[in-house]
Protein backbone atom coordinates (compact mmCIF):
# COMPACT_ATOMS: atom_id res chain seq x y z
CA UNK A 1 0.00 0.00 0.00
CA UNK A 2 2.65 2.26 1.23
CA UNK A 3 4.68 1.61 -2.16
CA UNK A 4 1.93 2.32 -4.00
CA UNK A 5 1.25 5.84 -2.71
CA UNK A 6 4.97 6.33 -3.19
CA UNK A 7 5.11 5.71 -7.05
CA UNK A 8 1.52 7.60 -7.59
CA UNK A 9 3.15 10.77 -5.86
CA UNK A 10 6.12 10.21 -7.70
CA UNK A 11 4.48 9.87 -10.87
CA UNK A 12 1.82 12.55 -10.30
CA UNK A 13 4.72 14.84 -10.09
CA UNK A 14 6.76 13.92 -12.67
CA UNK A 15 3.53 13.91 -14.93
CA UNK A 16 2.54 17.73 -14.02
CA UNK A 17 5.96 18.98 -14.22
CA UNK A 18 5.37 17.79 -18.14
CA UNK A 19 2.66 19.60 -18.20
CA UNK A 20 4.03 22.53 -16.29
CA UNK A 21 7.07 22.72 -18.67
CA UNK A 22 4.99 23.24 -21.93
CA UNK A 23 2.53 25.40 -20.33
CA UNK A 24 2.23 27.10 -16.62
CA UNK A 25 -0.85 26.13 -15.01
CA UNK A 26 -3.35 29.31 -15.55
CA UNK A 27 -3.27 32.03 -12.87
CA UNK A 28 -6.99 30.80 -11.80
CA UNK A 29 -6.23 27.73 -10.91
CA UNK A 30 -6.08 27.51 -7.01
CA UNK A 31 -4.68 24.23 -4.85
CA UNK A 32 -7.68 21.64 -5.43
CA UNK A 33 -7.50 22.45 -9.04
CA UNK A 34 -3.70 21.38 -9.18
CA UNK A 35 -4.73 18.70 -7.41
CA UNK A 36 -7.12 17.66 -9.84
CA UNK A 37 -5.38 18.11 -12.32
CA UNK A 38 -2.45 15.56 -11.40
CA UNK A 39 -5.52 12.90 -10.43
CA UNK A 40 -7.25 13.46 -13.48
CA UNK A 41 -3.52 13.18 -15.22
CA UNK A 42 -2.66 9.89 -13.20
CA UNK A 43 -5.44 8.23 -14.75
CA UNK A 44 -4.77 9.30 -18.53
CA UNK A 45 -1.44 8.01 -18.37
CA UNK A 46 -3.14 4.63 -16.77
CA UNK A 47 -5.65 4.10 -19.14
CA UNK A 48 -8.53 5.20 -17.34
CA UNK A 49 -9.58 7.76 -19.96
CA UNK A 50 -13.44 7.50 -18.52
CA UNK A 51 -12.46 8.97 -15.55
CA UNK A 52 -9.90 11.37 -16.54
CA UNK A 53 -11.88 12.79 -19.20
CA UNK A 54 -14.49 13.35 -16.31
CA UNK A 55 -12.03 15.36 -14.20
CA UNK A 56 -10.48 16.82 -17.22
CA UNK A 57 -13.85 18.40 -18.42
CA UNK A 58 -14.34 19.66 -14.87
CA UNK A 59 -11.48 22.24 -15.06
CA UNK A 60 -11.88 22.69 -18.61
CA UNK A 61 -14.38 25.72 -17.38
CA UNK A 62 -11.25 27.41 -15.22
CA UNK A 63 -9.59 28.67 -18.44
CA UNK A 64 -10.67 27.19 -21.78
CA UNK A 65 -7.55 28.10 -23.13
CA UNK A 66 -5.45 25.79 -21.35
CA UNK A 67 -3.18 24.10 -23.78
CA UNK A 68 -3.08 20.43 -21.64
CA UNK A 69 -6.42 20.64 -20.50
CA UNK A 70 -7.32 20.57 -24.41
CA UNK A 71 -4.92 18.50 -25.13
CA UNK A 72 -6.32 15.34 -22.42
CA UNK A 73 -9.87 16.28 -23.47
CA UNK A 74 -9.30 16.06 -27.12
CA UNK A 75 -7.09 12.29 -26.29
CA UNK A 76 -9.35 11.08 -23.82
CA UNK A 77 -12.30 11.71 -26.46
CA UNK A 78 -10.24 9.87 -29.26
CA UNK A 79 -9.48 6.92 -26.52
CA UNK A 80 -12.91 6.64 -26.34
CA UNK A 81 -14.14 6.55 -29.45
CA UNK A 82 -16.38 9.92 -29.17
CA UNK A 83 -15.32 10.70 -32.94
CA UNK A 84 -13.09 13.13 -34.37
CA UNK A 85 -15.46 16.22 -34.57
CA UNK A 86 -15.33 16.11 -30.66
CA UNK A 87 -11.83 15.91 -30.19
CA UNK A 88 -10.31 18.51 -32.89
CA UNK A 89 -11.96 21.29 -31.96
CA UNK A 90 -10.01 20.84 -28.23
CA UNK A 91 -6.54 19.94 -30.14
CA UNK A 92 -6.59 22.61 -32.26
CA UNK A 93 -6.84 24.72 -29.22
CA UNK A 94 -4.00 22.71 -27.46
CA UNK A 95 -1.55 23.27 -30.81
CA UNK A 96 -2.71 27.15 -30.51
CA UNK A 97 -1.53 27.05 -27.13
CA UNK A 98 1.84 25.67 -28.21
CA UNK A 99 1.60 22.69 -26.11
CA UNK A 100 3.41 20.21 -28.32
CA UNK A 101 2.49 16.83 -27.33
CA UNK A 102 -1.24 17.56 -28.60
CA UNK A 103 0.45 17.67 -32.27
CA UNK A 104 0.09 13.81 -32.24
CA UNK A 105 -3.49 13.55 -31.14
CA UNK A 106 -4.37 16.02 -33.26
CA UNK A 107 -2.56 14.10 -36.76
CA UNK A 108 -4.67 10.97 -35.39
CA UNK A 109 -7.85 12.91 -35.32
CA UNK A 110 -7.32 14.43 -38.54
CA UNK A 111 -6.21 11.10 -40.22
CA UNK A 112 -9.81 9.96 -38.67
CA UNK A 113 -11.69 12.60 -40.33
CA UNK A 114 -10.06 11.56 -43.56
CA UNK A 115 -8.05 15.12 -43.99
CA UNK A 116 -4.66 13.41 -44.83
CA UNK A 117 -2.31 16.25 -46.26
CA UNK A 118 -3.51 18.00 -42.40
CA UNK A 119 -2.75 14.62 -40.57
CA UNK A 120 0.58 15.06 -41.74
CA UNK A 121 1.60 18.12 -41.42
CA UNK A 122 0.49 17.24 -37.85
CA UNK A 123 2.40 14.53 -37.28
CA UNK A 124 5.76 15.83 -39.16
CA UNK A 125 5.17 19.17 -36.71
CA UNK A 126 5.02 16.89 -33.72
CA UNK A 127 8.53 15.28 -34.53
CA UNK A 128 10.01 18.74 -35.56
CA UNK A 129 9.03 19.96 -31.92
CA UNK A 130 10.41 17.14 -29.95
CA UNK A 131 7.08 15.50 -28.40
CA UNK A 132 8.10 12.93 -25.90
CA UNK A 133 5.08 10.68 -25.47
CA UNK A 134 5.23 9.18 -29.03
CA UNK A 135 8.43 7.64 -30.55
CA UNK A 136 9.77 8.53 -33.99
CA UNK A 137 8.94 4.94 -35.22
CA UNK A 138 5.04 5.33 -34.18
CA UNK A 139 5.46 8.70 -36.33
CA UNK A 140 6.54 6.89 -39.37
CA UNK A 141 3.98 4.13 -38.96
CA UNK A 142 0.97 7.19 -39.13
CA UNK A 143 3.16 8.49 -42.08
CA UNK A 144 2.73 5.23 -43.76
CA UNK A 145 -0.69 4.85 -42.90
CA UNK A 146 -1.21 8.10 -44.76
CA UNK A 147 0.48 6.99 -47.89
CA UNK A 148 -1.62 3.63 -48.11
CA UNK A 149 -4.68 5.91 -47.85
CA UNK A 150 -3.72 8.31 -50.20
CA UNK A 151 -2.95 5.24 -52.66
CA UNK A 152 -5.64 3.49 -51.62
CA UNK A 153 -7.80 6.46 -52.62
CA UNK A 154 -6.47 6.98 -55.74
CA UNK A 155 -7.63 3.26 -57.02
CA UNK A 156 -10.96 2.49 -55.74
CA UNK A 157 -12.18 -1.08 -55.67
CA UNK A 158 -14.86 -2.36 -57.42
CA UNK A 159 -17.80 -3.00 -54.64
CA UNK A 160 -20.89 -1.67 -53.30
CA UNK A 161 -20.45 -0.60 -49.44
CA UNK A 162 -24.32 0.24 -47.75
CA UNK A 163 -25.42 0.52 -44.08
CA UNK A 164 -27.85 -1.29 -42.83
CA UNK A 165 -30.11 1.47 -41.86
CA UNK A 166 -31.69 2.19 -38.50
CA UNK A 167 -34.16 -0.65 -38.38
CA UNK A 168 -30.51 -2.81 -37.39
CA UNK A 169 -28.08 0.15 -36.40
CA UNK A 170 -28.60 2.34 -33.15
CA UNK A 171 -27.28 5.89 -31.35
CA UNK A 172 -24.82 3.11 -30.01
CA UNK A 173 -22.08 0.63 -31.02
CA UNK A 174 -23.44 -2.24 -33.74
CA UNK A 175 -20.42 -4.65 -34.57
CA UNK A 176 -19.38 -7.96 -35.22
CA UNK A 177 -22.13 -9.47 -37.27
CA UNK A 178 -22.34 -13.06 -38.09
CA UNK A 179 -24.83 -14.47 -40.96
CA UNK A 180 -26.07 -17.44 -41.31
CA UNK A 181 -25.24 -19.42 -45.38
CA UNK A 182 -28.99 -18.93 -46.13
CA UNK A 183 -28.75 -15.41 -45.10
CA UNK A 184 -32.26 -15.04 -43.42
CA UNK A 185 -30.62 -14.87 -40.10
CA UNK A 186 -28.22 -12.10 -38.54
CA UNK A 187 -26.71 -12.26 -35.21
CA UNK A 188 -24.34 -8.84 -33.55
CA UNK A 189 -23.32 -7.19 -30.78
CA UNK A 190 -24.47 -4.20 -29.46
CA UNK A 191 -24.40 -1.78 -26.75
CA UNK A 192 -27.92 -0.35 -26.92
CA UNK A 193 -30.18 0.52 -23.77
CA UNK A 194 -31.93 -2.71 -23.12
CA UNK A 195 -29.22 -4.69 -22.20
CA UNK A 196 -29.47 -7.67 -20.23
CA UNK A 197 -27.42 -6.17 -17.73
CA UNK A 198 -28.18 -3.08 -17.60
CA UNK A 199 -24.94 -1.91 -16.44
CA UNK A 200 -22.79 0.52 -17.66
CA UNK A 201 -19.21 0.34 -17.85
CA UNK A 202 -16.56 3.19 -16.53
CA UNK A 203 -16.36 5.15 -19.88
CA UNK A 204 -20.40 5.20 -19.74
CA UNK A 205 -21.25 2.67 -22.02
CA UNK A 206 -24.06 -0.16 -21.80
CA UNK A 207 -22.97 -3.84 -21.73
CA UNK A 208 -21.92 -5.60 -24.99
CA UNK A 209 -24.87 -7.95 -25.15
CA UNK A 210 -25.83 -10.04 -28.77
CA UNK A 211 -29.21 -9.38 -30.95
CA UNK A 212 -30.45 -10.97 -33.71
CA UNK A 213 -32.00 -9.62 -36.53
CA UNK A 214 -34.24 -11.38 -39.65
CA UNK A 215 -34.28 -10.32 -43.19
CA UNK A 216 -37.79 -9.69 -44.08
CA UNK A 217 -38.94 -7.86 -47.91
CA UNK A 218 -35.69 -7.61 -48.57
CA UNK A 219 -34.14 -5.57 -46.02
CA UNK A 220 -32.87 -7.02 -42.72
CA UNK A 221 -35.38 -5.99 -39.20
CA UNK A 222 -37.10 -7.26 -36.35
CA UNK A 223 -33.84 -6.06 -33.77
CA UNK A 224 -34.34 -8.94 -30.81
CA UNK A 225 -32.29 -9.08 -27.95
CA UNK A 226 -30.75 -12.53 -27.56
CA UNK A 227 -31.94 -12.63 -23.70
CA UNK A 228 -30.70 -15.13 -21.46
CA UNK A 229 -28.77 -17.75 -21.42
CA UNK A 230 -26.40 -16.36 -24.41
CA UNK A 231 -26.61 -12.81 -22.76
CA UNK A 232 -25.12 -12.70 -19.10
CA UNK A 233 -25.19 -10.21 -16.64
CA UNK A 234 -21.56 -9.43 -17.76
CA UNK A 235 -20.11 -8.49 -21.42
CA UNK A 236 -21.44 -11.02 -24.22
CA UNK A 237 -20.37 -10.30 -27.92
CA UNK A 238 -20.84 -12.22 -31.01
CA UNK A 239 -17.86 -14.08 -32.49
CA UNK A 240 -18.32 -16.52 -35.54
CA UNK A 241 -21.19 -19.09 -37.00
CA UNK A 242 -21.20 -22.02 -37.98
CA UNK A 243 -21.65 -23.12 -41.74
CA UNK A 244 -24.75 -24.80 -40.69
CA UNK A 245 -25.93 -22.08 -38.41
CA UNK A 246 -26.00 -24.17 -35.23
CA UNK A 247 -22.87 -23.51 -33.70
CA UNK A 248 -22.09 -20.26 -32.83
CA UNK A 249 -18.76 -18.90 -30.71
CA UNK A 250 -19.07 -16.31 -28.59
CA UNK A 251 -16.96 -14.05 -26.68
CA UNK A 252 -17.71 -13.29 -22.46
CA UNK A 253 -16.04 -11.34 -20.22
CA UNK A 254 -15.07 -12.92 -16.43
CA UNK A 255 -17.31 -11.97 -13.39
CA UNK A 256 -14.40 -9.30 -12.08
CA UNK A 257 -14.19 -8.38 -15.91
CA UNK A 258 -10.59 -8.25 -16.01
CA UNK A 259 -10.55 -10.26 -19.12
CA UNK A 260 -12.43 -12.75 -21.65
CA UNK A 261 -12.78 -15.84 -23.18
CA UNK A 262 -14.41 -17.65 -25.98
CA UNK A 263 -17.29 -20.10 -25.45
CA UNK A 264 -19.50 -22.19 -28.07
CA UNK A 265 -23.22 -22.35 -27.82
CA UNK A 266 -25.53 -24.90 -30.16
CA UNK A 267 -28.72 -23.97 -31.52
CA UNK A 268 -31.65 -26.67 -31.20
CA UNK A 269 -35.50 -26.35 -31.82
CA UNK A 270 -34.73 -22.48 -32.33
CA UNK A 271 -33.55 -22.36 -28.49
CA UNK A 272 -29.66 -21.69 -28.11
CA UNK A 273 -27.84 -23.53 -25.22
CA UNK A 274 -26.17 -22.69 -22.50
CA UNK A 275 -22.65 -20.95 -23.92
CA UNK A 276 -19.75 -23.51 -23.16
CA UNK A 277 -16.18 -21.80 -22.56
CA UNK A 278 -13.34 -23.79 -24.42
CA UNK A 279 -10.70 -25.21 -22.54
CA UNK A 280 -6.84 -23.73 -21.38
CA UNK A 281 -5.70 -25.12 -25.00
CA UNK A 282 -7.56 -22.10 -26.42
CA UNK A 283 -8.54 -19.53 -23.42
CA UNK A 284 -5.83 -18.47 -21.54
CA UNK A 285 -5.36 -15.96 -18.69
CA UNK A 286 -4.64 -13.31 -21.47
CA UNK A 287 -7.51 -12.05 -23.81
CA UNK A 288 -8.77 -14.12 -26.33
CA UNK A 289 -11.65 -12.19 -28.00
CA UNK A 290 -12.23 -13.31 -31.63
CA UNK A 291 -12.53 -16.82 -33.54
CA UNK A 292 -13.64 -18.88 -36.22
CA UNK A 293 -14.03 -22.97 -37.08
CA UNK A 294 -13.30 -24.55 -40.39
CA UNK A 295 -15.99 -25.99 -42.71
CA UNK A 296 -15.53 -29.28 -41.04
CA UNK A 297 -15.11 -28.04 -37.43
CA UNK A 298 -11.49 -29.53 -37.07
CA UNK A 299 -9.43 -26.30 -37.14
CA UNK A 300 -9.98 -23.00 -35.18
CA UNK A 301 -8.20 -19.91 -35.34
CA UNK A 302 -8.65 -17.75 -32.92
CA UNK A 303 -6.97 -14.27 -31.86
CA UNK A 304 -4.80 -13.45 -28.49
CA UNK A 305 -2.19 -11.17 -26.87
CA UNK A 306 -1.06 -13.56 -24.98
CA UNK A 307 2.92 -13.16 -24.02
CA UNK A 308 5.66 -14.77 -26.83
CA UNK A 309 3.26 -13.28 -29.80
CA UNK A 310 4.67 -10.99 -32.50
CA UNK A 311 3.05 -7.89 -30.45
CA UNK A 312 -0.37 -6.74 -29.82
CA UNK A 313 -2.65 -9.28 -30.82
CA UNK A 314 -1.66 -12.18 -33.33
CA UNK A 315 -3.56 -14.94 -35.09
CA UNK A 316 -3.17 -18.63 -33.49
CA UNK A 317 -4.56 -21.77 -34.88
CA UNK A 318 -5.63 -25.19 -33.18
CA UNK A 319 -6.67 -28.25 -34.55
CA UNK A 320 -8.88 -31.52 -33.20
CA UNK A 321 -6.92 -34.14 -32.39
CA UNK A 322 -8.22 -37.76 -32.80
CA UNK A 323 -9.60 -37.46 -29.21
CA UNK A 324 -11.54 -34.81 -29.71
CA UNK A 325 -9.05 -32.56 -27.70
CA UNK A 326 -7.65 -29.58 -29.47
CA UNK A 327 -3.99 -29.40 -29.66
CA UNK A 328 -1.76 -26.86 -28.38
CA UNK A 329 -2.16 -23.36 -30.32
CA UNK A 330 -0.04 -22.65 -33.14
CA UNK A 331 1.18 -18.83 -34.19
CA UNK A 332 -0.20 -18.22 -37.59
CA UNK A 333 3.46 -16.26 -38.20
CA UNK A 334 5.12 -13.54 -39.66
CA UNK A 335 3.52 -13.40 -42.88
CA UNK A 336 0.06 -13.10 -41.23
CA UNK A 337 0.93 -11.26 -37.93
CA UNK A 338 2.74 -8.16 -37.33
CA UNK A 339 4.01 -5.91 -34.35
CA UNK A 340 0.50 -4.23 -34.04
CA UNK A 341 -2.98 -6.15 -33.86
CA UNK A 342 -4.34 -8.89 -35.81
CA UNK A 343 -8.20 -9.76 -34.91
CA UNK A 344 -11.48 -10.95 -36.29
CA UNK A 345 -10.01 -13.92 -38.68
CA UNK A 346 -13.38 -15.98 -41.01
CA UNK A 347 -12.72 -18.53 -43.29
CA UNK A 348 -14.04 -19.17 -46.98
CA UNK A 349 -13.84 -20.54 -50.52
CA UNK A 350 -13.75 -24.50 -48.44
CA UNK A 351 -10.96 -23.07 -45.99
CA UNK A 352 -8.67 -21.95 -48.71
CA UNK A 353 -9.05 -18.21 -48.03
CA UNK A 354 -9.15 -16.77 -44.70
CA UNK A 355 -9.94 -12.37 -44.21
CA UNK A 356 -8.97 -10.61 -41.06
CA UNK A 357 -8.34 -7.47 -39.44
CA UNK A 358 -5.49 -5.33 -38.59
CA UNK A 359 -3.93 -2.31 -37.68
CA UNK A 360 -0.42 -3.44 -39.15
CA UNK A 361 0.86 -4.16 -42.45
CA UNK A 362 -0.86 -1.75 -45.29
CA UNK A 363 -3.28 -0.21 -43.23
CA UNK A 364 -4.49 3.09 -44.39
CA UNK A 365 -6.22 4.05 -41.33
CA UNK A 366 -6.67 2.31 -37.48
CA UNK A 367 -8.20 -1.67 -38.33
CA UNK A 368 -8.26 -2.51 -42.09
CA UNK A 369 -9.84 -5.58 -43.72
CA UNK A 370 -7.63 -7.88 -45.25
CA UNK A 371 -7.24 -11.12 -47.26
CA UNK A 372 -4.92 -14.26 -48.03
CA UNK A 373 -4.88 -17.02 -49.25
CA UNK A 374 -3.47 -20.36 -48.86
CA UNK A 375 -1.18 -21.80 -51.41
CA UNK A 376 -0.86 -25.75 -52.63
CA UNK A 377 1.02 -26.31 -49.28
CA UNK A 378 -1.63 -25.45 -47.17
CA UNK A 379 1.02 -22.01 -46.03
CA UNK A 380 -0.93 -18.50 -46.23
CA UNK A 381 0.86 -16.05 -48.74
CA UNK A 382 1.32 -12.50 -48.48
CA UNK A 383 -2.20 -10.59 -47.09
CA UNK A 384 -3.99 -8.44 -49.28
CA UNK A 385 -5.80 -5.08 -48.34
CA UNK A 386 -9.37 -5.15 -49.41
CA UNK A 387 -9.19 -1.42 -50.74
CA UNK A 388 -10.78 1.76 -50.54
CA UNK A 389 -13.72 2.29 -49.97
CA UNK A 390 -14.23 -0.72 -47.48
CA UNK A 391 -11.79 -0.01 -45.73
CA UNK A 392 -11.48 3.58 -44.34
CA UNK A 393 -9.28 5.52 -42.28
CA UNK A 394 -11.81 5.02 -39.33
CA UNK A 395 -11.69 0.81 -37.61
CA UNK A 396 -12.80 -1.33 -40.16
CA UNK A 397 -13.31 -4.94 -39.01
CA UNK A 398 -15.39 -8.09 -38.04
CA UNK A 399 -16.14 -9.61 -41.77
CA UNK A 400 -18.26 -12.18 -42.31
CA UNK A 401 -18.69 -13.36 -46.14
CA UNK A 402 -21.85 -15.45 -47.31
CA UNK A 403 -21.60 -18.94 -48.53
CA UNK A 404 -21.56 -17.76 -52.20
CA UNK A 405 -18.79 -15.40 -51.73
CA UNK A 406 -20.71 -12.17 -53.59
CA UNK A 407 -21.70 -10.51 -50.35
CA UNK A 408 -20.16 -9.54 -46.61
CA UNK A 409 -21.15 -7.80 -43.43
CA UNK A 410 -19.06 -6.21 -41.81
CA UNK A 411 -18.97 -3.29 -39.05
CA UNK A 412 -17.32 0.50 -39.62
CA UNK A 413 -16.70 3.36 -37.97
CA UNK A 414 -17.03 5.64 -41.21
CA UNK A 415 -18.47 8.98 -41.58
CA UNK A 416 -21.88 8.68 -42.40
CA UNK A 417 -23.41 6.43 -39.52
CA UNK A 418 -25.95 6.36 -37.05
CA UNK A 419 -23.12 6.35 -33.94
CA UNK A 420 -20.24 4.88 -33.37
CA UNK A 421 -20.00 1.55 -35.16
CA UNK A 422 -22.72 0.60 -37.26
CA UNK A 423 -22.87 -2.38 -39.82
CA UNK A 424 -22.61 -2.37 -43.40
CA UNK A 425 -23.01 -4.97 -46.34
CA UNK A 426 -20.46 -5.14 -48.97
CA UNK A 427 -21.19 -6.59 -52.19
CA UNK A 428 -17.94 -7.76 -54.06
CA UNK A 429 -16.64 -7.60 -57.91
CA UNK A 430 -19.48 -6.89 -59.64
CA UNK A 431 -17.51 -6.62 -62.81
CA UNK A 432 -17.58 -10.04 -62.22
CA UNK A 433 -21.31 -10.54 -62.69
CA UNK A 434 -22.23 -10.11 -66.61
CA UNK A 435 -23.77 -7.64 -67.98
CA UNK A 436 -27.45 -6.99 -68.17
CA UNK A 437 -29.38 -5.09 -70.88
CA UNK A 438 -31.80 -2.53 -68.67
CA UNK A 439 -34.42 -1.78 -71.57
CA UNK A 440 -37.14 0.97 -71.77
CA UNK A 441 -38.62 3.86 -74.00
CA UNK A 442 -38.69 7.19 -73.97
CA UNK A 443 -42.11 8.92 -75.13
CA UNK A 444 -43.48 12.10 -74.49
CA UNK A 445 -46.82 12.86 -72.37
CA UNK A 446 -48.75 12.22 -75.40
CA UNK A 447 -47.40 8.81 -75.49
CA UNK A 448 -45.48 9.24 -78.95
CA UNK A 449 -42.16 7.85 -79.20
CA UNK A 450 -38.95 10.12 -79.00
CA UNK A 451 -35.42 9.89 -80.30
CA UNK A 452 -33.39 10.73 -77.11
CA UNK A 453 -30.10 10.60 -76.27
CA UNK A 454 -29.10 8.95 -72.78
CA UNK A 455 -25.66 9.38 -70.60
CA UNK A 456 -25.16 6.87 -68.13
CA UNK A 457 -22.72 7.82 -65.43
CA UNK A 458 -21.51 5.50 -62.90
CA UNK A 459 -22.24 7.16 -59.63
CA UNK A 460 -19.26 5.10 -57.70
CA UNK A 461 -16.65 5.43 -59.56
CA UNK A 462 -17.64 8.37 -61.10
CA UNK A 463 -16.86 8.52 -64.74
CA UNK A 464 -19.17 7.77 -68.22
CA UNK A 465 -20.56 4.41 -68.42
CA UNK A 466 -21.16 5.06 -72.19
CA UNK A 467 -23.71 7.35 -74.36
CA UNK A 468 -26.69 5.79 -75.87
CA UNK A 469 -30.08 6.76 -78.07
CA UNK A 470 -33.60 5.77 -78.01
CA UNK A 471 -35.13 4.77 -81.40
CA UNK A 472 -37.05 7.02 -83.57
CA UNK A 473 -39.25 4.30 -84.84
CA UNK A 474 -40.52 3.26 -80.94
CA UNK A 475 -38.71 4.84 -78.59
CA UNK A 476 -36.31 2.19 -76.72
CA UNK A 477 -33.54 1.98 -76.05
CA UNK A 478 -31.00 -0.58 -74.06
CA UNK A 479 -28.43 0.08 -71.88
CA UNK A 480 -25.65 -2.65 -70.84
CA UNK A 481 -24.82 -1.88 -67.09
CA UNK A 482 -23.67 -4.01 -64.52
CA UNK A 483 -25.83 -5.52 -61.25
CA UNK A 484 -26.22 -3.29 -57.78
CA UNK A 485 -23.42 -0.60 -59.74
CA UNK A 486 -25.44 2.83 -58.96
CA UNK A 487 -25.79 4.87 -61.86
CA UNK A 488 -27.16 8.39 -63.32
CA UNK A 489 -29.17 8.50 -66.70
CA UNK A 490 -29.53 12.40 -68.11
CA UNK A 491 -31.93 12.37 -71.01
CA UNK A 492 -32.20 14.97 -73.51
CA UNK A 493 -34.11 15.19 -76.61
CA UNK A 494 -34.02 18.87 -79.00
CA UNK A 495 -37.36 20.65 -78.16
CA UNK A 496 -37.71 18.73 -74.98
CA UNK A 497 -36.49 19.61 -71.12
CA UNK A 498 -33.78 17.46 -70.15
CA UNK A 499 -34.52 14.72 -67.17
CA UNK A 500 -32.15 12.97 -64.87
CA UNK A 501 -32.78 9.74 -62.46
CA UNK A 502 -30.92 7.19 -60.69
CA UNK A 503 -30.51 3.84 -61.24
CA UNK A 504 -29.35 0.86 -59.51
CA UNK A 505 -30.20 -2.88 -60.69
CA UNK A 506 -31.31 -4.90 -57.93
CA UNK A 507 -29.20 -7.93 -57.09
CA UNK A 508 -32.21 -10.20 -57.65
CA UNK A 509 -31.63 -9.75 -61.26
CA UNK A 510 -28.17 -10.44 -60.98
CA UNK A 511 -28.78 -13.88 -63.03
CA UNK A 512 -30.88 -12.02 -66.04
CA UNK A 513 -29.83 -11.12 -69.15
CA UNK A 514 -32.33 -8.27 -68.78
CA UNK A 515 -34.01 -6.03 -66.62
CA UNK A 516 -37.21 -3.69 -67.78
CA UNK A 517 -37.56 -0.40 -66.44
CA UNK A 518 -41.02 1.62 -66.52
CA UNK A 519 -40.98 4.12 -69.48
CA UNK A 520 -39.48 7.88 -69.58
CA UNK A 521 -41.55 10.79 -69.93
CA UNK A 522 -40.30 14.48 -71.78
CA UNK A 523 -41.99 17.53 -71.46
CA UNK A 524 -41.40 20.00 -74.31
CA UNK A 525 -39.54 23.38 -73.77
Amino acid sequence: MMKSLILYCLLSLLLTNIAIAQGEFPSSYGRNDRFTFKEADFAYYQGDYGFALDLFSDLYSIDTLFGPINHRIGACSLKLRKGANIAIPYLEQAVKSNYSEAWFEYGEALHLNGELKAARNAFEKYLAEGGIDHSPEEIDQKLRMINYAEEAMRSTVDVSVKNLGPDVNSAFDDYVPVVTADEKRMYFTSRRSGSTAQLKDPEGNFFEDIYASSFVNNQWTEVLNLGIPMNSETHDATVSISADGNTMIIYRTNENRTGGDLYSAKLSNGKWSKPEKFGKEINSEFQEASACLSSDGQTLIFSSNRPGGMGGKDLYRVKKLPNGVWSLPRNLGPSINTPFDEDSPILSNEDQTMYFASNGHNSIGGFDLFKVEADENGNWKSPRNLGYPINTTADDLYLCITANGQRGYYNSAKKGGFGGQDLYSIEFIYRDYKNIAVRGKVIDEDGEAIQAKLTVMDQRLKKLNGEYRSKLSNGSFALILNPITPYKVMVEADGYKATSFELEIPMTQADFSEHDIKPIILFKE
